[in-house]
């Protein structure tokens, strides 16, 4: 495999937040901010920081030396930017043959549903850019991206703006589906193009930016991670091949410390998952269930509380309650 330039990380998450301040996310060398609020108190926002590296693979991908970051001393980086927030106009989660706002799947005559601001170049000689978009009218910031002297890239993410269009004062009824409403995470591809030194240009292996919101309670995971997505999606493309056997300690522990910790954030899932509860999942049950020695009809009680994923109808879990 002959050398490539690749964009790193592949998918920088960065988060929403009040402020104008904002701090790099978590990543090799990078140490947490004293404080995640600036001195007015507001949230700051979590930036995601990318940088091209010059890569030396051999025929199986595996690197075969350190890569090496692309700064002036080799060349200069010109990034391209596109975001987009696509909310209105996703399935619904309750009724997943549904859109929401009766958006019909075709983005001409979605647009106004669709806050996509224009693909912006970011470089040396545009350092500083902002992504504004439309929502039936309203302008929408969705970030900012920032050209550093070392050739990376800084994307911040929106303020945490939320509402409806038309302003009819309606309240939201759902966590998702509400029609009428608009917010400003976003997410998009990164791209870069790296001049040499003798002028040759080479384009980057592209990444991808996700900006969500806030991470008030980071030991809290979500139920489904993104790295089970990403694991499952290679699966489906013939990457990775599934697991005859699934292991109990990567697949199947992680779930349910996952529900164990949703007591703590979460009144409902605080019945049936707090550390009293039997679904409480203590790290003494959590060996037992790891044990195939062990009777199962623990297991089969646990397993029959799922939801069925072969039910395209049902897209997340319902704590247990007594589990």
């Amino acid at each position: 495999m002959p050398i490539q330039f690749e964009i790193h990380p592949s998918i920088g998450v960065a988060r929403l937040g009040t402020s104008d301040e904002f701090f790099v996310g978590p990543g090799p060398g990078v140490t947490p901010p004293a404080s995640f609020r600036d001195s007015a108190k507001k949230l700051k926002k979590q930036a995601a920081r990318f940088q091209v590296f010059r890569c030396d693979r051999d025929a199986s991908g595996k690197l075969v030396s350190l890569p090496q970051l692309v700064g002036p001393a080799i060349g200069t980086v010109r990034w391209t930017v596109e975001v987009a927030n696509r909310k209105a106009v996703a399935f619904r989660l309750t009724q997943p043959a549904n859109r929401r706002n009766n958006a019909s799947g075709n983005d001409a005559a979605d647009a106004a549903l669709i806050i996509k601001p224009a693909p912006q170049i970011v470089d040396g000689t545009t350092p500083d850019v902002t992504f504004k978009g439309l929502f039936r009218g309203l302008d929408v910031t969705l970030g900012r991206a920032r050209f550093q002297t070392d050739g990376s890239l800084i994307f911040t993410g929106g303020s945490g703006v939320s509402g409806s269009r038309p302003a009819t004062g309606q309240q939201p009824t759902h966590f998702a589906d509400n029609d009428d409403w608009f917010d400003d995470t976003c997410e998009g591809p990164i791209r870069a193009e790296v001049k040499l030194a003798d002028g040759s240009t080479q384009t980057a292996v592209a990444a991808r930016v996700i900006v969500g919101p806030p991470d008030f309670a980071p030991d809290v995971q979500p139920w489904i991670s993104l790295h089970d997505i990403a694991y499952q999606a290679a699966i489906d493309r013939g990457f990775l091949a599934a697991e005859a056997k699934p292991s109990f300690a990567r697949f199947i522990r992680p779930f349910l410390v996952r529900a164990r910790g949703f007591a703590w954030v979460n009144q409902r899932a605080s019945g049936g998952h707090n550390p009293a509860a039997p679904g409480g999942f203590s790290d003494g049950r959590l060996a037992m269930l790891g044990n195939p020695s062990a009777p199962a009809a623990s297991r089969n009680g646990i397993l029959s509380r799922f939801r069925n994923p072969a039910n395209p109808q049902i897209r997340h879990h319902r704590p247990c309650r007594g589990c």
